[in-house]
């Protein structure tokens, strides 16, 4: 890995922290309800009311799990943004971060074929986009690199295009 002078340098926006912890918790919390759904309303009427006193202890090994994660997640996450790190420098697009599997990517200007910013639903309402890099050598539409939680991914891309402009 060279070191170029950093031209212009980024960090995922905090929002990105929400939109991961909802999007995981949102699923983790309807697997609940439907346990729970199931246990107070399918179990009884099936004849197996003589397991109703379980109900307590079934409540406290679905809910306890879930309480924990819903307060050690967010902590992992904060702590997974602020280790992310998007740089652009003369000649390279760097990403680097990672708490227990660590990224150092780079990518030369010239192997970038196309930038695309996506946004999902859930991202506009929060007012982040992701930017994904790709390259002649991925076969498919997976992105190369990726820049999530952008809040200006706009001016990203159009420093990227910049940059690539000059190098062709």
């Amino acid at each position: 890995m060279n070191n170029d002078k950093i031209m212009y340098q980024i960090r995922p926006s905090n929002i990105l922290i929400l939109y991961k912890f909802l999007g995981v918790w949102i699923k983790f919390t309807l697997v609940i309800l439907f346990m729970l759904f199931i246990a107070v309303f399918i179990i009884p009427k099936s004849g197996l009311e003589e397991n109703a006193e379980y109900l307590p202890n079934f409540l406290k090994i679905v809910l306890i799990p879930y309480i924990i994660y819903s307060i050690i997640y967010p902590i992992y996450l904060k702590f997974l943004r602020d280790s992310y790190e998007y740089s652009l420098t003369k000649n390279t697009v760097k990403l680097k971060g990672g708490i227990f599997k660590k990224i150092n990517k780079e990518i030369p200007y010239s192997q970038i074929t196309h930038i695309v910013v996506s946004q999902d639903v859930f991202q506009k309402v929060l007012g982040i986009s992701t930017l994904d890099i790709q390259t002649a050598g991925m076969a498919s539409e997976l992105a190369e690199m990726q820049f999530e939680g952008l809040k200006n991914s706009k001016e990203v891309k159009e420093y990227l295009n910049l940059y690539n402009s000059k190098r062709k």
